[in-house]
């Protein structure tokens, strides 16, 4: 009778396996399809022609929504790193599925663009954005920041800057933010791993050690020239770790004592910045994407299993926390988290791909607050008291913005005036990286499924 049992679950696991290897394969047929890969392509190509003006990401500004005359090709600046991270990952995962050497080229690219802005401040110290000095476009630069830290020593609210770097002259701008940081790890990381030439390799080395040899000399604080402090990773166990995890990834014989000995001593903390962020999962929801681009390397780049418990527990708390928010930037992290390829999970994330494509690509204003009386409902936020969805919007309606699934998905108004052309990283990293985990990898719950079935078989 045990044996029958057995055998029963093993055909059970053996059909499990069988199907989902056949669903994954209809998915990634489909996102094959030009309908998913053209958009893909042609965003990608307008990256390059219209958001990378300095090899990093920013925002042309029109003459009118109407018009294809740039007025301003650097809009949104404050924000070039994180997203030239993300966007660095998106071309080293499309690299990874096709083999494209246009892809290679505009990872190479904008590789040189986070390279500079690494260093042109000083190795290690990231800026916001930097441009030639000679540029038409320099003066429209500027930084001021909001609160000086600590009190009485940093005194200049000045963050724009003038340095030489490669014996250019350059402005650039600091008071960097931890998310700054975080998206240009996350992007040297994918890159890492999936771009084959040692010489790519080699910058990512010398440029994670440049990041971590300064944010430890700094006992994790990012402090400027003038002794302003405009950031601190002490508070963050899980954004330390993973920094660390991948200068472990690309340098070991360098960062694996380091990234070992702070483990031991953080690891069991990781959890605790998760549950405070989702007692509030509606204000600051851009706090929800740094959480996942940290945990994803860390999690998945671990060996040690008590560390990885640790790790996947944090993990599962913030997916249990915003499964339901309809995210295909945050879901395509799942799958290569967790290699989940069964239930809902990869079609879901599909069909938000499809409908991200009925969104505009300018920053037009969505006003739905008109339709809380109507056909909408609508609560109270507790701790803002504005107005927000009660459910999360379909993707078209939610408000425009520069990386969608970084934003609440209830939220019910926002955007401009429609002149300001997004980039659509938010489009071609998940795809490229569904297409990874899907065609490339193979994931790592079916694996197991796989490994189990093999034992069963050799016991019988």
């Amino acid at each position: 009778m045990r044996n029958t049992r057995l055998q029963k679950k093993t055909i059970i696991e053996f059909l499990f396996m069988v199907f989902g290897i056949l669903s994954f394969a209809a998915f990634a047929e489909e996102l094959s399809d030009p309908f998913y890969l053209q958009p893909a392509l042609d965003l990608s190509q307008k990256i390059q022609d219209r958001h990378l003006p300095f090899d990093t990401i920013t925002d042309p500004v029109f003459e009118s929504p109407e018009s294809e005359v740039v007025a301003n090709p650097i809009a949104h600046y404050g924000d070039s790193a994180i997203w030239t991270g993300h966007y660095l990952a998106a071309e080293s995962y499309r690299f990874a599925v096709t083999g494209d050497a246009e892809a290679l080229d505009n990872a190479r690219r904008v590789l040189g663009g986070i390279h500079r802005l690494i260093n042109v401040g000083g190795a290690g110290l990231l800026a916001r954005f930097a441009l030639p000095l000679e540029s038409p476009w320099a003066d429209r630069v500027s930084c001021r920041r909001s609160s000086l830290i600590p009190p009485g020593i940093c005194t200049n609210p000045d963050c724009r800057y003038q340095d030489t770097f490669e014996e250019v002259a350059y402005v650039y701008t600091d008071n960097v933010s931890r998310d700054q940081y975080l998206g240009v790890v996350f992007g040297l990381a994918v890159a890492y791993e999936l771009l084959p030439d040692e010489s790519t390799r080699s910058l990512i080395r010398q440029d994670m050690a440049s990041i971590i040899d300064y944010l430890e000399s700094h006992n994790w604080n990012v402090a400027y020239r003038d002794r302003c402090i405009s950031t601190t990773f002490v508070i963050r166990p899980e954004q330390i770790l993973s920094i660390l995890q991948i200068g472990k990834l690309v340098w070991p014989e360098r960062f694996s004592d380091t990234y070992e000995r702070n483990a031991r001593n953080l690891s069991s903390l990781v959890s605790v910045p998760i549950v405070t962020e989702l007692v509030d999962r509606h204000n600051s929801y851009f706090k929800f994407n740094l959480d996942h681009i940290a945990l994803f390397h860390l999690v998945r780049l671990e060996s040690n299993p008590v560390w990885y418990d640790r790790y996947f527990s944090a993990f599962r708390l913030l997916r249990d926390g915003l499964r339901e928010h309809q995210n295909a930037h945050f879901n395509a992290m799942e799958i290569g988290v967790t290699g989940e390829i069964a239930g809902p999970l990869v079609s879901d994330t599909k069909d938000f791909l499809r409908l991200w494509l009925q969104r505009p690509r300018r920053n037009v204003l969505v006003v739905n607050s008109p339709r809380c009386a109507q056909d909408l409902r609508c609560v109270r936020d507790s701790s803002s008291r504005e107005w927000r969805a009660a459910d999360p919007l379909p993707i078209p309606q939610r408000p425009t913005t520069d990386f969608l699934w970084q934003r609440s998905p209830f939220q019910l108004d926002g955007g401009g005036d429609g002149r300001t052309e997004e980039a659509g990283v938010d489009y071609v990293l998940p795809y490229w990286m569904l297409r990874y985990y899907l065609e490339v990898v193979t994931p790592a719950s079916l694996q197991d499924k796989v490994d189990r079935i093999d034992r069963g078989c050799s016991a019988e």
